[in-house]
């Protein structure tokens, strides 16, 4: 029997009702917990700010939120955090910065997520690799081959920390990871509008941690230039700071949501975007600030759902010229995709693309970041090629998202065949596991990792298992 227990994501599009809800306060009373449903299905929720089903559980469900430590140790000559799986990003950055004059080498656009939750789905920032590139050793509790009692193990070498570092919460219940750490530094940034993806690149080469922002629309391109600074903080960053969360972290989402929920006008979006938006934007305002507020965004203030594909650097140019199309051809203009038409037919998405012609107007800015490559076996970012992480965000009511779902299916799909394009794990992830098993080389080895950890797939869940074909109903050898 189901408990009463309602578990909900950020996005509202995740909802499930666990047999059991825990939130143990120790190790000890985990592994009391595991022991106690050794056999049944366990699933560890963080902050709940994914899209993806990735913790959904019908059996046990586990909130570490009181794993929440932070101390900062020295190992093998250099400074390393040893952080509890539950501790949120926002909170572990803080205590890093006020107790010991650190912060962590990346962070992503949102750092609302816990530690161990944002580590297994492959979140990242830009310019930098992915949180999980930067996990030195994983502790994790696992089932023992010999006892069948719960046991916590260290993961720090080989293959196995390979897998640890994005796990999907494959391999057990993650309790502490040890990560990378460094001094406190400071950002400058500079919003800059541009016409074309040749002159980003360019500016990308003085800019190493900028991101950028396709337009829809007006096709214009927005950057945030971003480096590394010496500069002390500048003595209007917080004027700038305030001006920025009033009009674009609220101002710009007010507006959207009354042109998407409550006007549902698709003329009023394009005109916004094509004539309003880059207007609300001051720029070639310089700025230095400290490296985390430069690098957040207020971005959880307004519920919304999102699915983001990363693709190589030298794909980048035609995926977006693609998506462009992709956008146009959803809000209505049937000869918008007359270019790929003879490409998508190979891949048999061209008649399913007849039925979605004006079935979705896309609303909000397509963020662009690069993603430094890592040795990871499964994160997005994996490999020996920098990535484009490319994300398309909705607004639409939690009920009137039918348009936005065919479009994200339609876009995953052909993404990933037409570009070799990679979905994020945390967000919306639609790929079967025949065509995720084509983007990841060493999926095979992950499998294998998960074999030996967890053989009986009691740390699996149904969508684990039809994406990566690893748990209870998988062949876990198969490559």
């Amino acid at each position: 029997m189901a408990s009463e227990t309602l578990i909900e994501n950020f996005g509202r599009n995740v909802r499930f009702r666990p047999n059991r809800v825990y939130t143990p306060k120790s190790e000890k009373e985990l592994l009391e917990i595991l022991d106690r449903h050794a056999g049944e299905q366990i699933r560890v929720g963080g902050s709940l700010h994914a899209w993806s089903h990735a913790a959904r559980s019908e059996g046990i469900f586990l909130s570490l939120e009181h794993f929440n430590s932070v101390s900062v140790e020295d190992q093998h000559g250099e400074r390393v955090a040893v952080v509890g799986a539950g501790c949120k990003v926002h909170d572990l950055v803080a205590r890093l910065r006020t107790e010991h004059n650190l912060t962590t080498p990346s962070i992503g656009l949102i750092d609302k997520q816990s530690i161990a939750g944002a580590i297994a789905t492959g979140t990242h920032g830009s310019g930098r690799g992915c949180l999980s590139s930067f996990v030195r050793s994983v502790r994790v509790a696992v089932y023992d081959a010999d006892t069948g009692l719960a046991t916590i193990r260290c993961i720090d070498s080989g293959e196995q920390l390979q897998a640890a570092q994005c796990s999907l919460g494959c391999l057990g219940v993650v309790v502490s990871v040890t990560m990378e750490v460094r001094p406190l530094y400071n950002v400058e940034e500079t919003a800059k509008l541009v016409t074309s993806l040749d002159a980003v690149l360019e500016l990308e080469q003085a800019y190493p941690l900028q991101q950028f922002y396709l337009l829809p629309w007006s096709w214009k391109i927005l950057t945030h230039s971003r480096r590394e600074s010496q500069s002390n903080r500048s003595w209007h960053a917080s004027i700038y700071r305030w001006q920025w969360w009033l009009g674009i972290d609220v101002g710009l989402h007010v507006i959207i949501l009354t042109l998407v929920q409550f006007l549902r006008s698709s003329s009023g979006v394009k005109f916004f975007f094509r004539h309003v938006l880059h207007r609300m934007v001051i720029r070639n305002w310089r700025v230095v600030d400290r490296s985390d507020v430069v690098l957040t965004m207020d971005h959880a203030l307004f519920r919304h759902i999102e699915i983001e594909m990363f693709v190589t650097d030298e794909r980048l140019a035609e995926s977006l010229a693609y998506v462009q199309c992709v956008i146009r051809a959803f809000a209505g203009e049937s000869d918008a995709l007359c270019d790929w038409h003879s490409k998508l037919e190979e891949i048999s998405l061209l008649e399913p693309l007849s039925s979605l012609i004006g079935t979705y107007t896309h609303h909000y800015p397509i963020c662009v970041r690069k993603i430094l490559p890592d040795d990871t076996l499964i994160s997005p970012a994996s490999g020996n090629q920098a990535r484009y992480s490319i994300s398309f965000i909705s607004y639409q009511r939690t009920n009137d998202r039918d348009g936005y779902d065919s479009f994200a299916e339609f876009v995953a799909y052909s993404m990933a065949e037409l570009f070799g394009a990679r979905p994020h794990w945390g967000k919306v992830c639609p790929l079967d596991d025949t065509l995720i098993d084509t983007l990841y080389p060493k999926l095979s080895a992950f499998r294998d990792a998960c074999a030996e950890l967890d053989p009986s797939g009691r740390f699996s869940n149904e969508w684990t298992e039809s994406r990566l074909r690893i748990g209870h109903n998988s062949d876990v050898n198969l490559a």
